[in-house]
Order: structure tokens, then sequence, then C-alpha cells
């Protein structure tokens, strides 16, 4: 069944947004001006030449608006999987849907990336948000309402796949709050 998990951590750190893209592309945070691209990514209201430059502007809407305190982003995993654990979907699939999302997103005044990873029994994708709207300067203030927004736009572009309707609030690798 396909899910939608939430890190449900704070995202302090002036370097946190260089962990979390690299984490997600799966290299060392030095090489993100440019990394091995053995990870398909890319974005929306940034600049997707190399990772770096996606950063930097995340961070320049930060800067213009004053904001470089407080959560930083939202990291958020998508699984798309079948019933039975089969791949559903193909990285060429998990691109569109997740620039569709991304798109979504961008109308509201979020930048955000996407990482495709294609491994095991799944297809999973790590979705990071800048936490500061860049029409408003304003912080996303409901996390739920940012999930359920996402899930139910996943779930418009994937009728053939089964979704767990509950999201998994997770912090440090354990389930903190699961609503529906």
């Amino acid at each position: 069944m396909s899910n939608l998990i939430y890190k449900n951590r704070q995202y302090l750190n002036s370097d946190a947004l260089e962990n979390v893209v690299a984490y997600a592309l799966r290299t060392d945070k030095d090489d993100l001006d440019n990394p091995m691209q053995r990870i398909i990514w890319g974005g929306q209201g940034i600049i997707t030449r190399t990772p770096q430059t996606a950063i930097d502007g995340f961070n320049a809407v930060k800067k213009i608006y004053q904001r470089n305190d407080g959560n930083l982003l939202h990291h958020i995993i998508i699984t798309f999987r079948t019933q039975h654990n089969h791949k559903p979907i193909t990285n060429y699939e998990g691109i569109q849907i997740m620039s569709n999302v991304g798109f979504q997103l961008l109308e509201e005044g979020f930048q955000n990336m996407y990482f495709v990873h294609n491994e095991y029994d799944s297809i999973h994708v790590h979705f990071i948000i800048n936490s500061i709207n860049f029409m408003t300067g304003k912080r996303i203030a409901d996390k739920k309402h940012l999930t359920h927004g996402i899930l139910s736009n996943l779930y418009q572009m994937t009728p053939n796949l089964q979704w767990d309707f509950r999201i998994v609030y997770k912090k440090n690798n354990k389930i903190d709050n699961l609503y529906e």
C-alpha cells in the first residue's frame, strides 16, 4: 500500500537543508555543486542546474523575508507500492507525479524539491518543501493541512494505487502521531 511519511522533526541548523538534500541524493554535502547523478531529482520555484543552486533558491527566499530561524524545511517521504509490493510506477511516472504535486505547492507559494529513489520493492520519493512562502514570507503553519493536501493530490493522480490515508508522522524513526 502506498503511503506518505512526514519526518516530524525540527530542521533548525543553518546547514539542515544541505544535510537533507545530501541525504536524499546519497552524496556528501560538500559535493552538492557537482554530485554524481545516481538519483533523479527536480523541483519547482528553484533553479535546478545543481542541487546547490536549488538550495540557494530556498535560502534566497529566507534571506529576503529575514526568516533564517525556526524550522527551515519540511521533509516528506512518499512510497509508491501496490498491495503485493510490486513497483506500480516507473521512474518517469514518479517524476511526472511529483512535478504535478510540486507545481500545486508552487501555486500556493512554496518552493520544493523531489528526489526519486527506485529500489527494492518500491519507488519512493524524498520531497523537501521550503518552510517559507515566497509570496508572503509566512511559514507553513499547519503540517496536517499540508500533508492531507499532498495526499489528496496523489490520490487523484494515481487512482490505480491503494493509498493508506493515515499519515505517519515520524520522529527519530519512531511513529510520533498517526492522523487519519
